[in-house]
């Protein structure tokens, strides 16, 4: 592992110091097009494009979106996003949803890598920082073919920052929120003689909160009283990113090494009868993501698209008993924990241009994945998946059509042949698309392997369980121009849902327990004047969870249906070209799900519904836009926790029944400050 983040940042210096030897990129050919186009798509495309001219509806989020919304991490951005829902969990982190499918059924990707790191299947998304993120691409369903596991309820993909123009650039920002958050990132880049690089670094404090707390609330010390548990725990975070582009001939490299560092605070109520100690914990996670691209160009677009990675995953629970007079900690031997994971992914794409209407592709896609913890049978194990792919592609000027099919081999289990279909029809500013792909999630090493036993849980992994597959199927009309229409429909179908059951003996074990479906219908307006701008976005989907009673060949337990509605609006004012402010709102209707509660019993709750407003009060920029100002004001209708609908009562469940949505009102003030040499 060493070895390779050496390579990595040795290839990304080389390309630094050898700087005079690279090829510039020609102007006018497409390697120096892909280059410099900015706003574009590229997930599951050959060659940038234009959101109207994408095979698949893309939802992009820009640059100038993250910044004037002040949010620093993903799971703030998604929270905002129409069929998005976030959640927070004190220890796990922030986990999403998308159309009525949990986090581990969403592929997040950093620049076509896959994110790894999940816990109990999901990414924390608060540890996605975007300071360093030029746009984001969201597309809702199955991309399996192109990146396998993990997609069935949609991907998203983050581009990172890369400099376009030579000369060199520096950025600085402070932000700073009531609730107790500061956060300070910088970066400088630099291009010069066909060969780009930067760094870039981030950290974020927060000292934690409850519903108790101060409307403003600073960075004081915790008494040691009942005040020092938080809802919300204190978390100290720092990410770096060192990366670099070199073009030679009619190849991009672009080696980047990207670390983050975290720790999160779990301080529990003083001990009776004399308060004198408390049990608390301390998780501390690290996360290595070294990565190599390596892209060719001929005048047709890219004809080699290839990513290697190897990331690295590392989360230690330190649980000790701590006295509160002294301060003196010890530790709890019995209680500590530690997972390692270690992911190798090789990706590669040949392009091939059939005729003037028709192109191919075809490429490989290989992961090795080691997992490493105390809760596991024999502590160790491997999962080795390499896949082969190929697409067809045919194009007119008034129709697109794009076949794929992917085929695995799995070290634990048998992967089944995944097809897709995607269809664009254009009639002058109107495009119609249909599409089809077959979707699956592989068991994860912890499902399969998973064994905790104690006074209170036995709970176990399942060797014999088998991928979850859905089927998928879109429907999708747009409309541009002054006045944008938007209109989608979809059905998903997932089988062979896994999760935590009881087996009626006392234990508890993964196996493959529902089936899901959902169909929905989307529909999204955006408006631009001299002035306002205004977006409004409404869905509403029906879902049915089929549960599986525990033990081989037993029927189907009653199914569940629910339909929920969601809304969001959105609208800004220019001011002038420098100042702008907008107000925002997003209605979650009450929707039902399938969780593990308290006792780690798979069971259907039902969330209440529930409305988030925002008021972005001021954003403005610089005439010599070199300074950016940013008043927001969070969370005005003060929605905190939900009732998760869990059976309380228990003598085993540690719950208080509520689960956190966001902390209370709170202001964000951010500044930034950017010199570029072009100015």
């Amino acid at each position: 592992m060493r070895h390779c983040i050496g390579v990595i940042i040795g290839l990304a210096w080389s390309a630094v110091l050898l700087g005079q030897q690279a090829v510039p990129l020609s102007v006018d050919s497409a390697l120096s097009r892909w280059v410099e186009l900015s706003n574009a798509v590229v997930t599951g495309e050959r060659d940038a494009t234009t959101a109207d001219q994408a095979l698949r509806p893309t939802r992009v989020i820009g640059r100038d979106a993250i910044e004037q919304n002040a949010s620093p991490t993903l799971h703030e951005l998604l929270n905002r996003q129409l069929n998005f829902r976030v959640a927070q969990d004190p220890v796990l982190g922030a986990a999403a949803s998308l159309n009525g499918l949990g986090g581990n059924n969403i592929n997040v990707l950093i620049d076509g890598v896959p994110l790894a790191g999940r816990l109990n299947g999901e990414l924390d998304l608060s540890q996605v920082a975007l300071d360093n993120i030029e746009r984001i691409e969201i597309i809702n369903g199955p991309m399996a073919v192109e990146y396998g596991t993990n997609s069935l309820a949609g991907t998203v993909n983050l581009i990172t920052k890369s400099r376009r123009q030579p000369g060199s650039e520096f950025q600085w920002t402070s932000q700073y929120e009531t609730v107790g958050s500061h956060t300070n990132s910088a970066s400088f880049a630099h291009q010069a003689h066909g060969v780009q690089w930067g760094i870039e670094a981030n950290q974020t404090y927060f000292d934690g909160w409850s519903p108790g707390d101060p409307l403003v609330d600073g960075f004081s010390n915790f008494l040691a009283d009942s005040s020092r548990i938080a809802l919300w725990n204190p978390k100290l975070q720092r990410n770096a990113r060192l990366h670099s582009r070199l073009t030679a001939g009619h190849w991009v490299f672009r080696p980047s090494v990207q670390v983050l560092s975290e720790r999160i605070e779990n301080r529990g109520a003083p001990r009776a009868p004399y308060g004198r100690t408390a049990f608390d914990d301390l998780y501390s996670t690290t996360r290595w993501i070294p990565t190599l691209q390596c892209r060719s160009f001929n005048d047709e677009g890219t004809v080699w698209n290839i990513t290697q990675s190897w990331q690295r995953y590392h989360r230690i629970r330190a649980a000790h008993l701590t006295d509160l007079e002294t301060l003196a900690q010890t530790p709890l031997s019995s209680e500590q924990d530690s997972t390692r994971m270690s992911v190798w992914m090789s990706r590669g794409t040949r392009h091939v241009s059939i005729s003037e209407r028709a192109h191919g592709s075809a490429g490989w896609d290989a992961r090795h994945e080691t997992i490493a913890g105390g809760r596991l049978v024999q502590n160790e194990h491997i999962l080795f998946d390499a896949a082969v792919f190929a697409t067809f592609t045919w194009e007119s000027d008034a129709q697109s059509h794009r076949f794929g099919l992917r085929k695995a081999f799995n070290s634990a289990f048998t992967a089944p042949v995944l097809p897709s279909w995607n269809g664009l029809w254009k009639w002058g500013t109107h495009r119609f698309r249909l599409a089809y792909a077959k979707g699956f999630r592989a068991p994860s090493l912890k499902e399969l392997h998973f064994q905790f036993v104690d006074v209170n849980h036995q709970l176990f992994g399942n060797a014999n369980l088998r991928p979850e597959t859905s089927h998928f199927w879109q429907i999708h009309w747009q409309k541009e121009g002054s006045l944008n229409f938007s209109l989608r429909g979809y059905s998903n179908a997932v089988a062979e849902q896994i999760g935590l059951v009881d087996q009626l003996d006392g234990t508890y074990q993964y196996v493959n327990f529902a089936g899901f479906s959902s169909q929905g219908i989307e529909a999204q307006v955006h408006a631009t004047g001299k002035q306002l701008e205004w977006n409004i976005g409404l869905s509403a989907f029906k879902a049915q969870t089929d549960l599986v009673k525990s033990g081989e060949g037993d029927e189907s337990a009653a199914p569940s249906q629910a339909a929920t509605m969601e809304g969001q609006a959105e609208l800004t004012w220019h001011i002038n070209p420098h100042l702008q402010t907008s107000i925002f709102i997003k209605y979650n209707g009450a929707r039902q799900r399938v969780v593990q509660n308290a006792n780690d019993e798979m069971q259907l709750v039902t969330a209440p519904a529930y409305t988030l407003l925002d008021l972005n009060a001021l954003h403005w920029q610089s005439p010599s836009n070199r300074l950016q100002i940013a008043l927001r004001l969070k969370n005005l209708l003060d929605v905190t926790s939900l009732a998760n609908g869990f059976d309380t009562s228990g003598p085993e469940t540690h719950t208080s029944g509520l689960t956190p949505i966001a902390w209370g009102r709170s202001a964000v003030v951010r500044l930034t400050y950017q010199w570029n040499q072009n100015q």
